[in-house]
């Protein structure tokens, strides 16, 4: 983990600069996106191996929480997918479809509320939820670089935005991947 943020850090350094990197579908977006991909499947595996039925719905959420925001990375727009998946993202299919899993998790997770939600402060003091935070605060300052929140210029903001979201989709992957080790 400790190489992979090195080379995230040298790729930020090297690259600063080059918009092309930092464009729509280009390196870094297409580095968030993977890196969102995998933390949704190691919560998923996580949640498959944990015993008790609490801990496996946090799971499942942050799962979906995963898929929420890499499901916002998405862009199929010039993309070889543009002819198969443009009705989807076009008319937000996608996020219906998130929303009918919030609502099964949320329905199923009423049952076991008190633990699940018992659940939430021990994970967030936990090595995986502090990961979790750091990569969720580097992703919404992100977010504050792309309104230009920080600079003006609009290619800083964009080079920025994209690296601070890439170190976030990091942070995130590094807390599925202790999730998934420990179980």
């Amino acid at each position: 983990m400790v190489g992979l943020l090195v080379g995230i850090f040298v790729a930020i350094y090297n690259f600063f600069g080059v918009m092309g990197y930092f464009l729509e579908n280009a390196f870094f977006e297409l580095s968030q996106d993977l890196f969102l991909f995998c933390a949704a499947v190691c919560f998923f595996l996580a949640s498959r191996r944990m015993a008790d039925r609490a801990t496996r719905l946090f799971a499942l959420g942050l799962t979906l929480f995963c898929l929420c925001i890499l499901f916002r990375e998405i862009n199929v727009r010039g993309t070889n997918l543009e002819p198969y998946l443009s009705f989807i993202f076009q008319h937000r299919l996608h996020y219906a479809f998130l929303a009918v899993l919030w609502i099964v998790l949320i329905a199923v997770t009423l049952t076991d509320f008190r633990a699940t939600l018992r659940h939430l402060p021990r994970w967030l003091l936990s090595l995986s939820g502090g990961m979790m935070i750091v990569g969720i605060l580097f992703y919404i300052s992100g977010d504050l670089a792309e309104k230009h929140f920080f600079w003006s210029s609009p290619n800083v903001s964009e080079m920025a935005e994209e690296s601070l979201e890439l170190l976030g989709t990091f942070f995130i992957f590094c807390s599925s991947y202790v999730v998934l080790r420990r179980v």
